[in-house]
């Protein structure tokens, strides 16, 4: 067995382990809060399109909140406006900067899948 395989395998023996480990803890309270990720979260399959996802939905969001926002303001309830803004912002902010993130990681995985290949393909040149 070649090394790659074997660190594909040892990578899923790893996120199988993760997975049930999530499934035993999942409902413990404050199991995740000390660090522990849930591994759907660690190991997304398509961290490129997840990225995408949480980008599109977070700007679709900050107009829907934003359009709530001007019709509050018409009503001029300062008070409601803060409370319902500034919360929903931060959240939105935060899906944001994840998805930025997320789209990184897909990106550098891929060119690396890409560099790989690109090895594989000059060692097959060479070699013939």
């Amino acid at each position: 067995m070649k090394k790659s395989q074997k660190d594909d395998k040892s990578k899923k023996d790893d996120y199988i382990e993760k997975i049930q480990e999530w499934q035993e803890h999942q409902y413990d309270p404050g199991y995740y809060i000390g660090g522990n990720i849930p591994p759907v979260i660690t190991h997304t399959g398509r961290p490129k399109l997840l990225g995408w996802f949480w980008v599109i939905s977070a700007i679709v969001s900050a107009i829907i909140v934003g359009v709530m926002l001007k019709a509050v303001y018409e009503a001029e309830e300062i008070v409601s406006i803060l409370i319902i803004a500034v919360p929903l912002y931060v959240l939105i902010i935060f899906y944001f900067i994840a998805g930025i993130r997320l789209i990184k990681k897909g990106a550098a995985e891929s060119y690396t899948r890409a560099k790989m290949f690109l090895i594989k393909v000059c060692c097959g040149i060479a070699v013939v």
